[in-house]
């Protein structure tokens, strides 16, 4: 999986975590992978989890589904951010994603942890490509 796709995926799991039953084995997985490879930045990480958690649950008590929209793009940059710095790491983001934190979730979240959605707006002579997963559309 590319870095921009796994920063995606993972987010998007993690926020779809915090307001289950899961959190705790999530928020550990997470707070652990930063634990072994980015010790100075995991007590960060374990705050800013905390507080997107709270964020995350009054959205949900809201019903605000942009406020959920915006927190996993905070942590798809957290993510993406780890990853540039620790680019041979790709493989045990993943391996922490698919055997530390979507075995926590629900099968509903699981699914919409793997369906990553890409949108662009152009505007007057503008262009725009994308890229992901292997397929590439130029127009």
């Amino acid at each position: 999986m590319d870095p921009i796709t796994l920063a995606a995926a993972a987010s998007s799991a993690v926020v779809s975590a915090m307001a289950t039953d899961a959190w705790q084995s999530v928020r550990s997985a997470v707070v652990g992978l930063w634990q072994r490879h980015q010790e100075s930045g995991a007590e960060t990480v374990a705050a800013e989890l905390a507080q997107t958690r709270e964020d995350a649950l009054a959205a949900s008590e809201a019903g605000e589904e942009e406020t959920r929209a915006e927190l996993m793009a905070l942590w798809r940059r957290q993510f993406r951010r780890f990853l540039d710095a620790h680019p041979e790491l790709l493989p045990e983001v993943e391996r922490v994603l698919n055997e530390e934190i979507k075995p926590a979730l629900s099968p509903e979240d699981r699914a919409a942890a793997d369906n990553i959605t890409i949108s662009t707006n152009v505007h007057d002579h503008g262009k725009a490509n994308v890229l992901g997963k292997g397929t590439q559309i130029n127009n």
